[in-house]
């Protein structure tokens, strides 16, 4: 904790690198890489620290050009499970189990508190994401005047931002290869749907304990008067040592639009192959569901 405080003080004496930053972990989706990093760049995102978990697609192809612009960096997901070990944050039956390769969780948080660790003094802004995952600033055109104005003030100063998704469905579509997932999936969840409470965060990187990485939604701070605030710029509360999430969404200023079905194809050869029982099954036939009830709009008045 102190040497990476150590290190942001010498490294804030000058300007950040970038102003915002993504932290991602991917796997074997190349298909959507590009819409993805596009739009952000498009938003004002400069920079993407992302990590690849035992893909077997046509990723590096993909990649290619943004990484030789320097916008993309990639590390493997069993490099950093590595290092998050012998920094004593996991244990040796997790981290015998996170090496099996199958898709586990236990290798986001690896990826996780890498990405933090690396991103301290180099970006003012950190959000951690995943690739079915978009970031939305609800007024402006972009994510830095989103932040500055709403979140940078003398009545705010956020440290970190709890940002709730507004959840997508399939709007029933199959889209063929290079189709726009955004132009084209508009049907979502109610406004209310519980799901929508949950989200990601943005965040000041030199501000979290990477310590405590259990989940990849919220993050602890590491002083305790620090100031965690939800997208309606207004202060999360705690009750016994743990934040507090409205049951409606909070997305007056910014949120994340959450595609995670895709498409039609996406989720019945992916999310329902995968589901290992009838109880996520049902689970996600919920859902499916649940995420074609009503129609949003709203970002697409950021595509060009």
């Amino acid at each position: 904790m102190f040497l990476r405080l150590f290190l942001f003080l010498i490294m804030s004496s000058c300007a950040f690198a970038y102003e915002v930053s993504i932290v991602a972990i991917f796997r074997d989706e190349a298909r959507y890489l590009k819409e993805w990093i596009d739009y952000h760049l498009s938003i004002g995102v400069e920079h993407f620290w992302l990590y690849n978990d035992y893909s077997k697609d046509n990723w590096e192809e993909v990649l290619d050009e943004y990484i030789k612009k320097g916008i993309v960096e990639v590390k493997d997901t069993g490099e950093v499970l590595a290092q998050y070990y012998l920094a004593g944050l996991m244990s040796y039956e997790k981290f015998i189990k996170a090496n099996s390769r199958t898709y586990g969780y236990e290798r986001q948080p690896a990826a996780n508190w890498h990405g933090i660790q690396n991103a301290v003094g180099k970006t003012k802004w950190l959000a951690i994401i995943d690739v079915d995952e978009f970031l939305l600033p609800m007024r402006e055109k972009t994510i830095q005047e989103c932040l500055e104005l709403h979140f940078s003030n003398a009545g705010v100063e956020a440290d970190a931002i709890f940002m709730n998704w507004r959840c997508f469905g399939t709007s029933h579509v199959t889209l063929p290869e290079g189709a726009s997932l955004l132009r084209n999936l508009t049907s979502c969840s109610l406004k209310g749907h519980p799901f929508n409470s949950t989200g990601k965060t943005i965040m000041k990187p030199e501000k979290i304990d990477t310590s405590y990485l259990w989940q990849p939604h919220h993050f602890e701070l590491l002083s305790k008067d620090g100031r965690y605030v939800n997208g309606n710029a207004q202060l999360l509360e705690k009750k016994d040592g743990k934040y507090v999430f409205e049951a409606a969404p909070c997305d007056r200023f910014l949120r994340v639009n959450h595609y995670v079905f895709r498409d039609e194809y996406f989720f019945w050869m992916y999310r329902m192959e995968r589901a290992k029982t009838e109880d996520v099954k049902s689970l996600y036939l919920e859902r499916y569901e649940a995420f074609n009830l009503s129609k949003d709009h709203a970002i697409q008045r950021l595509l060009k």
